[in-house]
């Protein structure tokens, strides 16, 4: 059993999900040395998903402080894992730790319900229940790709799902975004995440609406940062084109609802919902009740995780991106949240990876991609309406197109144009 569980504890998405789970009274001791020997390795090589067990026998070799006897039981259980193992057994012993995983989240989602803690039970047992199933099935699947091979061609065509086209230059360069996908916009305080967020509305609804017509899911804009009740004029001059002049006489006129419909298909097809305060839990409610095929949500970061105010912001940050991902996948639509540039990438055009509040490379490694707009704080050397666009973050590059995109973009916000 040990050598089976070593073996499937080699790779660090489940050694970092799985760890904990591991019945210790259960394991030799030599196995409990070697797992924590795994976790020294994670954190040394931060970038390797599997263990090199060559440079695990070189990291335990120049160990101090330890037997020549205890050396060499360690070298020589890792020796056994250079031996392959059939896929039905690794699933099967991946499967009983995520059962025990399951088993203990779940007791301890109840104990704090129970102790009158801020835990939304039921959705937090069906979200368990829904990720843990998720990955067991995947573990459980054949170990190689034996499906129709033209099908995984169109579902990874650069043109398959809803095109990025705020700005066009990087949109070029980028695959269509589809069910699943997470994506962050990233950028100093007041310099138009706001209006990036309306513009991602419309030409979802758009191309939604075209694709399905009556049919068609909608957008769902969670407003985190103001009402949705000021924000929904924005969303109308942003389909419209128009100033706030303009949209004041359509109004008199009595043509601002036919004339949005004519663009978007349909008036609900962009739904603005106030979630101050809410948890994800919460949010996730709203969410089930408009199923809608993409979902915005700005100051991401803001939205409760429901754990009691156990958490410290870079841990809150991260539960919620990660939250977010989930129920992208078991909820099937797109997620577009925002992010705060910290003083890292403040009075920069092109903010690095980095410089998110509250998260060096935590929340990064949820996204599929990553939007940020650089901005100069000066307003005397004429850069006031500058703004600079790149895709630091980018897992949807088109074939044969560049990954990191930098563009130099005029911002309107009358219109709410970046030409």
């Amino acid at each position: 059993m040990d050598k089976y569980l070593l073996k499937a504890l080699t790779n660090r998405a489940r050694y970092l999900s799985l760890r904990n789970s591991v019945p210790e009274e259960m394991v030799a001791s030599a196995t409990k040395r070697l797992l924590n020997e795994f976790g020294e390795y994670y954190e040394k090589y931060p970038d390797h998903d599997d263990i090199d067990l060559e440079a695990l026998i070189t990291q335990i070799t120049l160990r101090k402080g330890q037997t020549a006897d205890n050396r060499t039981i360690l070298c020589q259980l890792i020796k056994q894992l250079e031996q392959p193992v059939p896929d039905e057994i690794l699933a099967n012993t991946v499967n009983q730790l995520e059962s025990l995983a399951f088993a203990g989240r779940a007791q301890l989602l109840l104990q704090k319900f129970s102790a009158g803690e801020e835990v939304d039970i039921t959705h937090e047992l069906m979200v368990l229940s829904q990720t843990t199933r998720q990955r067991m099935q995947i573990q459980s699947q054949a170990s190689w790709a034996d499906g129709d091979v033209w099908e995984y061609i169109q579902k990874d065509a650069d043109d398959s799902g809803y095109v990025f086209d705020v700005f066009p230059e990087i949109a070029d360069n980028l695959k269509g975004l589809n069910a699943g996908d997470n994506v962050c916009i990233a950028a100093p305080t007041d310099k138009g995440k706001t209006s990036i967020l309306c513009n991602v509305a419309v030409t979802f609804a758009k191309q939604e609406w075209a694709a399905h017509g009556e049919d068609s899911r909608p957008v769902l804009y969670m407003v985190n940062e103001g009402m949705a009740e000021r924000i929904t004029p924005r969303i109308y001059q942003t389909a419209l084109h128009c100033t706030r002049a303009e949209l004041w006489k359509k109004g008199q006129e009595g043509t601002i609802t036919d004339d949005y419909v004519r663009v978007v298909g349909r008036r609900d097809m962009i739904r603005l919902v106030n979630i101050h305060g809410m948890s994800v839990a919460q949010v996730a409610r709203v969410i089930e009740q408009h199923n809608p095929f993409c979902v915005i949500t700005d100051m991401t970061g803001r939205i409760k995780v429901g754990t009691g105010g156990s958490m410290n912001d870079v841990q809150q940050l991260e539960q919620v991106w990660d939250d977010f991902r989930s129920l992208a996948a078991i909820h099937k639509f797109i997620h577009v949240g925002t992010a705060q540039i910290s003083a890292e990438g403040m009075d920069n055009p092109y903010p690095p990876l980095t410089a998110i509040q509250n998260s060096k490379v935590g929340i990064q490694t949820t996204w599929d991609l990553g939007v940020f707009i650089g901005a100069l704080a000066n307003p005397d050397m004429g850069t006031e309406n500058l703004r600079w666009i790149s895709t630091p973050k980018n897992k949807l590059a088109r074939s044969g197109k560049k990954a990191q995109n930098k563009v130099e973009v005029v911002f309107e916000p009358e219109k709410n144009t970046w030409s």
